[in-house]
């Protein structure tokens, strides 16, 4: 289904559209062996105090593309986790399906995905913990495959943004997404798109911007989803 989703997204030549279901069509691969709910297949720990939502009492494992990590609740052969085999091969298919759009060949993906490997497979400590400053390793992906410069800010600065005063009272019209908000807010800590600090982006900012798309493109995606899912009898 998520491949379908993501052939959706193409089809639609909304890059924010087809932002989304890469992410997706990536995490079937990352998020392995984890459901998007509140259940007890999540579960690894116990005791955790964490609820058994997706991958959350995992925290980062899954994501750390250079991490080898291990699942308890796994059978014995199968309990070691090399995220850099998973990444890989999703980053194999997802640069197919990219070159696919683009109507170009991917006989030239080794050239891509092998060095992606390498990145993500150097060593590593004892207990799996990924070696290496993490500033290095960005420079490395920034001069291998020519990133261009990125700045968390810039969206939320040009769609009018402006950034609270360091110690200004919580503003409930922020603007800003963060994964862990409801475990932030109850530790009385906030995050938004401004970094570490808070802010807030005005209406007439906000209409035309980079922002507004992105919210556009996520709920015509969200309802595209449910709407399959529906379909298929998944709700």
């Amino acid at each position: 289904m998520a491949r379908e989703i993501l052939v959706a997204a193409l089809n639609t030549h909304n890059l924010y559209r087809i932002g989304l279901a890469l992410h997706a069509y990536a995490d079937t691969w990352a998020h392995q062996n984890f459901s998007g709910d509140a259940e007890a297949q999540n579960a690894l720990d116990a005791s955790s105090a964490f609820p058994a939502a997706g991958h959350l009492q995992a925290m980062k494992n899954p994501d750390n593309p250079r991490l080898v990590w291990i699942d308890g609740r796994l059978k014995e052969a199968f309990r070691e986790i090399r995220n850099a085999d998973r990444f890989v091969k999703a980053a194999t298919m997802i640069y197919r399906f990219l070159c696919t759009y683009n109507r170009r060949p991917f006989s030239d993906e080794a050239f891509v995905t092998d060095r992606l490997g390498e990145l993500w497979r150097e060593k590593r400590a004892a207990g799996g913990r990924a070696l290496g400053d993490s500033t290095a390793r960005a420079s490395d992906y920034i001069i291998d495959f020519d990133v261009p410069p990125y700045s968390p800010e810039v969206w939320a600065m040009n769609a009018g943004g402006v950034a609270n005063a360091r110690f200004s009272p919580p503003d409930p019209w922020r603007t800003g997404y963060d994964r862990f908000a409801w475990l932030k807010d109850a530790a009385t800590k906030a995050s938004s798109a401004f970094g570490n600090s808070r802010g807030r982006i005005p209406e007439s900012g906000y209409l035309g911007s980079a922002f507004e798309r992105w919210n556009l493109a996520v709920a015509q995606h969200r309802e595209y989803c449910y709407s399959l899912f529906r379909q298929r009898g998944k709700t």
